[in-house]
């Protein structure tokens, strides 16, 4: 459903006007007055209705926002935010598949997110980053994760750091001797 906004009450009302009461001065006057009005609501109603919706809310209108959702905002600006609180949407509207656990972690991340499946109910996320990401965004990233996670089911954060020589693998480099241990975030 399309909500349109309607900036013309008075030239729509006073087109309504049946011909033989177009010619008396006084009710066309009465008649563009009540019309201004209706278009003074009109805009009242629009603008708040527009500054509710996620897209465009900001201060106060994101807090309640993030109250619906428990998503405290930290030292979050509005545009990051309303980015977080959109991944919380998704995550909640999520079914916990690989695909929406990979894409809404590498969206909370900033990079590429490798998913791994172990049997019988058991995941892992692998990462690598320039730094390690602060303890507060990691909070948050588990705390969103949570949500995704399917009930009965394990998963393990894995973060490598490309910082020097990059993260040490045994398959793809940068080879023996070479790079850093990954860390286990949870």
């Amino acid at each position: 459903m399309t909500v349109t906004a309607i900036t013309d009450h008075a030239q729509q009302a006073l087109g309504n006007m049946s011909t033989w009461t177009t010619e008396l001065a006084r009710l066309r006057k009465l008649v563009e007055i009540q019309g201004d009005e209706v278009q003074l609501l009109e805009d009242v109603l629009e603008q708040v209705r527009t500054n509710s919706l996620l897209d465009n809310a900001t201060g106060l209108i994101l807090d309640e926002y993030g109250g619906i959702f428990d998503e405290p905002r930290g030292n979050l600006g509005d545009d990051d935010y309303r980015r977080v609180l959109q991944v919380v949407i998704a995550a909640y509207q999520s079914d916990g598949t690989a695909v929406d656990v990979t894409t809404i972690a590498a969206t909370l991340l900033g990079v590429a997110v490798q998913y791994q499946q172990y049997q019988p109910a058991y995941y892992r996320l692998a990462y690598e980053i320039g730094t390690a990401i602060a303890d507060d965004w990691q909070a948050r990233v588990l705390r969103i994760l949570e949500i995704l996670r399917p009930v009965g089911v394990g998963y393990a954060l894995v973060e490598g750091t490309t910082a020097d020589e990059g993260a040490f693998r045994f398959d793809s480099g940068p080879g023996f001797d070479v790079g850093h241990l990954a860390r286990r975030v949870i």
